[in-house]
């Protein structure tokens, strides 16, 4: 499975992601109806499709185009559209509403994308989503596995595409795309997955590592992550994370241009 092309494995597996999107749509409680919105790393589509049913009119865009074929057949009253984040000022149009879920930390060219946002964005509209700071038990365990003898020769050509923010440097971002009302806030969560078999679907789903090295590195990162969360006995597994939300927008005076 290469990461973001199997959209079937991600639909079945991202229940953290979807959970969180869900989250943060419920307490900024905003009245979507006939809203224009755009969901800029729409993925398998079915949070995007979750705001269309709130009655938003709602466009989404996704680098994979496995999951835009997805998308589309799965939730036709959505539109969908394959274009990179970092394309996104190629669309035509202003929205009341842009959206980001679980997408801007994999997002090269941050400040291309921020910017377009921005300019796609109504005077008076809300650029609302998540991201995940660095979760030190995740990543330490994949850079450990990568330095068994099994990989070593895979560590030479893999750059991973994750980009790490805290939430003083993600604001920062935000307003040097030219927003001026920001607002960020970090949360510590947990999430327990029934089996470790269900934990190695989830972490799979979007792992760089796993589309990288051979198959059996998931189950050396699973057991390295095991001992770093002193889970090695239990069927069970908790996941400990943090998650960035933010909101942003422009001023009454600052409008957002063309």
């Amino acid at each position: 499975m290469t990461i973001f092309r199997d959209a079937c494995h991600y639909n079945n597996n991202s229940s953290v992601q979807t959970t969180e999107a869900d989250y943060l749509i419920k307490r900024l409680n905003l009245d979507l109806k006939y809203k224009k919105l755009l969901d800029v790393g729409c993925g398998d589509g079915k949070i995007s499709a979750a705001m269309s049913a709130q009655g938003a009119a709602v466009y989404g865009i996704d680098v994979s185009e496995e999951m835009i074929a997805f998308a589309r057949q799965h939730f036709p009253e959505c539109r969908f559209q394959h274009l990179a984040a970092e394309r996104l000022a190629e669309i035509r149009g202003r929205f009341d509403v842009i959206t980001s879920f679980n997408c801007l930390h994999w997002v090269k060219g941050i400040d291309t994308a921020l910017a377009a946002a921005r300019n796609r964005l109504k005077t008076d509209g809300i650029f609302f989503g998540l991201i995940y700071p660095r979760c030190h038990d995740l990543w330490d365990a994949a850079t450990w596995v990568e330095t068994l003898p099994a990989y070593q020769t895979g560590s030479a050509t893999f750059s991973n595409p994750y980009h790490f923010y805290t939430r003083d440097i993600f604001e920062e971002r935000l307003i040097q795309a030219g927003f001026a009302q920001t607002m960020l806030w970090q949360e510590s969560k947990q999430a327990t997955f029934a089996s470790r078999e269900q934990f190695k679907n989830y972490i799979a789903g979007w792992l760089p590592h796993c589309a990288h090295y051979q198959a059996s590195f998931i189950d050396d990162w699973l057991a390295r992550y095991m001992v770093l969360t002193d889970q090695t006995e239990s069927e069970t597994i908790t996941m400990a994370y943090d998650i960035i939300y933010f909101t942003a927008s422009c001023t009454a005076t600052d409008v957002c241009s063309e």
